[in-house]
């Protein structure tokens, strides 16, 4: 039998095939070396080449990891250890260690200035400005519990400030020798301006009793007899604000409430006109004058995000509305809710729960916050009702997000074109992200995950804008 090579037989054909075979494994065992060689003078190169880039990158990662840990892990850690040895006020703005230079007193002393100024929306204020006949002031007018009960939701938060400051005033980000902090600064870049109008606020008592009156010819006889008696109180309301967050407008309705009592064997009869507030609108762009201020201190981007990250690290509560208005994400896939997902017909409107539950626990709009105890905007309705209930689609549309949100716990977001539909403190979601659902179909569980007291379903109507977008009362549509 023969091959290329020639017959195996063949005396010389073997003595061939032999040197073939031996030459053919010096050689490979020569290009090997000569590949290995080649290969390791290659990579020699290559890493002198890069050595330098390398110690400076590895200088920047570095230089990333200290900034990071010194900004955000060392306070929130700080922060963390203070609560649980029940210090009362648990702080850590620029303080990050005894060796850095600040200490915690500087922390403390400044904790309070971002509080004083956050506060002085509750202040009268000191220059009012006329402005298409309402009164344009940084703060309530007069010293009222009205005005102040008004004003309060429009503070700006204390840990916006501080987490702007730490960016703008810390030696490890501007590379100066000294701390500079510049609260004052700060405020008056992010602080409100407040429109209020004047309102009238008329009380009529009319006051009726019985008397028994002695007549000329000496008989007695009982007469009624009547006062009345009119007063005129002139509050002011707010009107429109423009807050660091968003523009806000109230919206008022004219009222009449009466009532009578029996004192002292007299009737009175009460009749109170006056103003009442009947809803509000929240609109964006939100945060524009915090992206403005950063913006003029050359800090945008990426580095925004960081900033409200920081804030929620300082303070807690900020994390639910940031999220709502979606300058913090509190969740790597949360959606543009500015954008429109889903092209189809939003059908009829359907209520979210069971006909049996339709009891309001908290209205849309300002409210004591039930975790908190502070006065925060809410951007939908709390509805009661147990755990474990079905939850439905209120129409037809996309499911645009399905998971953990923050402050909102287990949370489902549905797009109907020109409106979206948010679900909050579920304990069961059906859905994910992209799933068509139809009006009325069950998408979750009602429960009491996230920021939440008890068992109850947040219900959020939010209306897509150019650009923006708008909360609004759910109760409005049904």
């Amino acid at each position: 039998m023969g091959d290329i090579y020639g017959n195996i037989n063949d005396p010389f054909s073997r003595g061939a095939d032999i040197a073939r075979r031996y030459i053919s494994g010096m050689l490979g065992r020569h290009l090997r070396r000569f590949g290995a060689l080649v290969l390791k003078a290659i990579l020699k190169a290559v890493i002198a080449f890069l050595a330098p880039a390398a110690v400076w990158v590895l200088i920047a990662l570095f230089g990333f990891a200290l900034v990071y840990a010194v900004i955000f892990i060392i306070p929130a850690e700080i922060i963390r250890t203070d609560r649980e040895a029940g210090i009362g006020t648990a702080v850590s703005i620029f303080y990050a260690g005894d060796e850095f230079g600040w200490t915690r007193e500087d922390d403390m002393r400044l904790h309070r200035k971002y509080l004083e100024l956050a506060d002085r929306v509750k202040k009268p204020a000191e220059k009012v400005r006329k402005i298409d006949g309402l009164y344009a002031a940084s703060s309530v007018i007069e010293d009222s519990e009205s005005q102040i009960a008004a004003a309060e939701p429009h503070r700006v938060p204390w840990g916006i400030m501080a987490a702007i400051d730490r960016f703008l005033g810390d030696p490890v980000m501007t590379g100066s020798s000294f701390w500079a902090p510049d609260p004052e600064r700060t405020y008056e870049a992010l602080k409100p301006e407040m429109h209020w109008k004047k309102s009238i606020i008329r009380t009529t008592v009319e006051v009726t009793w019985k008397e028994v009156v002695q007549q000329p010819d000496g008989s007695f006889v009982t007469v009624t007899r009547t006062e009345t008696d009119v007063e005129e109180e002139e509050v002011y309301l707010l009107k429109k604000v423009y807050a660091y967050d968003a523009t806000y407008e109230y919206r008022y309705k004219n009222v009449t409430e009466k009532w009578t009592e029996n004192r002292g064997g007299r009737h009175y009869s009460y009749e109170v006109e006056k103003e009442v507030l009947e809803n509000y609108e929240r609109y964006g762009p939100y945060f524009e004058r915090v992206y403005d201020f950063l913006a003029e201190n050359g800090i945008k981007g990426d580095d925004v995000e960081l900033i409200f990250h920081l804030a929620t690290i300082y303070d807690e509560t900020l994390a639910g509305d940031l999220i709502a208005l979606g300058a913090y994400s509190g969740a790597a896939d949360k959606p543009d809710l500015s954008i429109r997902y889903w092209e189809g017909s939003p059908g009829s409107l359907k209520w979210p729960l069971d006909a049996s539950y339709k009891t309001i626990t908290s209205p849309f709009g300002p409210r004591i916050h039930p975790v908190y105890g502070t006065v925060r905007f809410h951007t939908g309705v709390d509805i009661a009702v147990p755990e474990g209930k079905k939850v439905y689609a209120a129409m037809n549309g996309m499911v645009i997000f399905a998971g953990t949100l923050g402050g909102y716990g287990k949370t489902v977001i549905i797009d109907h074109g020109d409106y979206k539909t948010l679900y909050a403190h579920l304990s069961a979601v059906n859905v994910k992200g992209g799933d068509e659902v139809t009006g009325g179909s069950i998408i979750a569980r009602s429960g009491s995950t996230g920021l939440s007291t008890g068992p109850h379903l947040h219900f959020e109507f939010i209306k897509v804008l150019e650009g923006g977008i708008k909360y609004l009362d759910p109760l409005d549509f049904y």
